[in-house]
């Protein structure tokens, strides 16, 4: 029934997109590229997937399976999170079964942990854990998480199982866990509170009944070390470097906190992405929120003297938000709903057990119906991931102050034929919200740069590169779209100046090195434009641009048998190159071959009947096209 009702929630969400960092994570992913180069999969240099590389060996095998077609995607992540809830289905049951709870518990052990595993699987704020592919590392953490705590579970009470095999595998999912994301770094000390509250007296006993299991458990954090140290979790916007003081952070994470408690009991509005400009530097906007969590820490330390089940499961949720809720900034993301994914397990938990308690078996049903309606508004919300406008016209609507939904919102529309006004508007109005982002001004130049391509610097493009370049001189991609539109203008020698500055902030750019040569070709230097058009080819052997322009310099300096194999590659993967043909036919015949010349006349007339350099070429060979004029 759990399997069914979470199918049937997110049957809608097999074609959602890539979106967000699933570029960096899928598409511009290298490190996923070969499955069987082991090492460079497990350890991915850069991205989302850097420090996590059990994440990223799933990726590997979904790109393996599907390369970057996403329902293969969408089905490993709705896989993981139907074998999430149904080990938290398990956790609850043999909880409840525990001998220090079965007295009270144990008839409602199996209904109270099916009613729990429906709230939990099918609640709208875990749309975005699962439906976000690149969000696969806040499910499969919280997969490995769970089965942590359930190997300690069988260790501890199992019945008629080979109990030294569930400490192994609870050890071995913490590992697991602590090499998918870095959150998994609470597992051993929540483990160590569920022994506490459940089965051991006091906390040394725990420590000195399984000495050798909590050391594995501990162990993990040497792991979680190693990959932190090689995670960069600078470029992810993650620590003190960012340029967020902890305790501004610290602050405005008081009212996510209470935000996220909000979401949990009334899950509306839903946003995919919340921005940076949540993060607000000040006490006061903080203090109401923090006089909350004060009562709540309270309320959560008389738990803990009179109610210890209680007492864990509310503290359960705020160790699971410690690690993105604290003092450590994550700049690029303060608030995420994915980030409830786990801590949504304490909670509903909590409120479930509390509800079986005041109405019994009556509760539980009431329980099921308030599931049903949750998946409900789930199997909506997946409406909205539709496609990149529909996700992020619903985040603008709903955080109008954000520069990044509106930067998005550009980017979606800049990807659809006509869009290019629309995306236009919304990259300004991301300016005006945060005139200090420099992709943006690469963005929208390129944006009035097509809108008029031969005189980039009347639409305004040329000052948005160099506005681009001033905010971030590493920009590569600023210096070369800078460069080609000088090169429209004519301005070839400070072109050429930006592509060299491209190049040496990105060595294998292809694209620069191609225009770098066109502008030395122009400039009637066919020789040294001959090594740039070849750098490209050798970034990129599929770039026919490249290829081709590679075969016209060879032909210039004549070199004609490399100028014809050049544009016979170029060819094969662009046929339909009028110009290219026309090229291609000259080399032939100045290599003497005018039947393979005349031929390729006639393909460049089939193209372009009004061709009438290719016409006269073609009766110079003595020969009329066969083909209608």
């Amino acid at each position: 029934a759990i399997i069914a009702a979470i199918v049937a929630v997110y049957a809608n969400s097999f074609s959602v997109p890539l979106l967000l960092d699933d570029q960096l994570t899928v598409s511009d992913n290298p490190s996923i590229r070969e499955l069987s180069r082991l090492s460079d999969v497990l350890w991915p240099k850069s991205g989302t997937t850097a420090g996590r590389p059990i994440l990223n060996l799933t990726m590997a095998v979904n790109y393996a399976w599907s390369g970057v077609n996403v329902g293969g995607y969408h089905l490993l992540n709705l896989a993981v999170h139907i074998l999430a809830a149904l080990t938290l289905w398990g956790i609850v049951r043999r909880t409840l079964s525990l001998p220090s709870l079965a007295t009270r518990w144990s008839a409602a052990a199996e209904p109270l942990a099916t009613a729990i595993a429906f709230l939990w699987a099918l609640h709208p704020l875990q749309t975005e854990a699962v439906t976000y592919i690149s969000q696969r590392a806040e499910t499969l953490m919280g997969l490995l998480y769970l089965a942590t705590l359930y190997g300690f579970i069988r260790m501890t009470g199992a019945q008629g199982d080979r109990p030294s095999l569930w400490p192994i595998l609870s050890v071995a999912a913490c590992y697991l866990g602590m090499a998918t994301k870095e959150v998994m770094v609470t597992a051993p000390l929540l483990v160590l509170f569920f022994d506490r509250v459940f089965v051991s007296p006091s906390l040394g006993a725990a420590l000195a009944k399984r000495p050798g299991y909590y050391l594995g458990l501990a162990s993990s954090w040497l792991l979680l070390a190693v990959l932190m140290t090689h995670s960069r979790l600078g470029e992810r916007g993650v620590g003190y470097a960012t340029g967020v003081h902890p305790l501004a952070y610290a602050l405005s994470e008081a009212r996510i906190v209470i935000k996220y408690l909000q979401l949990a009991f009334w899950p509306q509005p839903l946003i995919f992405d919340y921005g940076t400009e949540i993060i607000r530097i000040g006490f006061r906007p903080a203090f109401p929120c923090l006089g909350i969590l004060a009562g709540l820490s309270l309320a959560v330390g008389v738990a803990w003297r009179r109610a210890l089940p209680l007492g864990f499961l509310a503290t359960a949720f705020f160790v699971l938000l410690a690690p993105t809720s604290s003092l450590v900034p994550i700049a690029s993301q303060p608030m995420a709903e994915s980030r409830l994914y786990l801590p949504l397990a304490a909670l509903i938990s909590l409120v479930a057990a509390a509800a079986y308690f005041q109405g019994g078996r009556k509760a539980l049903w009431a329980l099921i119906l308030v599931a049903g309606a949750l998946g409900a508004l789930s199997h909506h919300r997946n409406r909205d991931y539709r496609s990149a406008l529909s996700i992020w016209q619903d985040t603008v609507a709903k955080q109008p102050a954000s520069s990044r939904a509106e930067y998005n919102l550009g980017q979606a529309w800049f990807n659809l034929p006509g869009g290019l006004p629309e995306a236009i508007v919304h990259y300004r109005r991301a300016l005006l919200i945060n005139p200090g982002w420099a992709d943006v001004h690469n963005n929208l130049g390129y944006a009035l740069g097509l809108t008029d391509p031969v005189q980039p610097e009347t639409s305004g493009a040329i000052a948005q590169f160099r506005a681009a370049i001033h905010l971030d001189p590493t920009l590569a991609e600023a210096h070369y779209n800078l460069g080609v539109a000088l090169t429209a203008t004519g301005a070839s020698v400070d072109a050429a100046r930006e592509f060299e500055a491209a190049l040496r902030l990105r060595p294998a750019y292809a694209e620069a090195e191609n225009a770098w040569g066109n502008v030395l070709f122009k400039q009637g230097n066919a020789a040294e434009a001959i090594s740039h058009y070849q750098a490209a080819v050798r970034v990129n052997p599929t770039d026919a641009t490249a290829l081709g322009n590679l075969a016209d310099a060879l032909l210039e300096t004549g070199q004609t048998a490399a100028a014809i194999a050049a544009y016979e590659a170029s060819l094969r993967l662009e046929p339909d190159r009028a110009v290219r043909r026309y090229n291609y036919a000259i080399a032939l015949t100045k290599a003497d071959r005018p039947k393979d010349a005349a031929a390729q006349y006639e393909a460049a007339l089939r193209l372009r009947p009004d061709f009438t350099s290719a016409r006269e070429n073609l009766h110079r060979l003595g020969l009329q096209p066969r083909m209608s004029p």
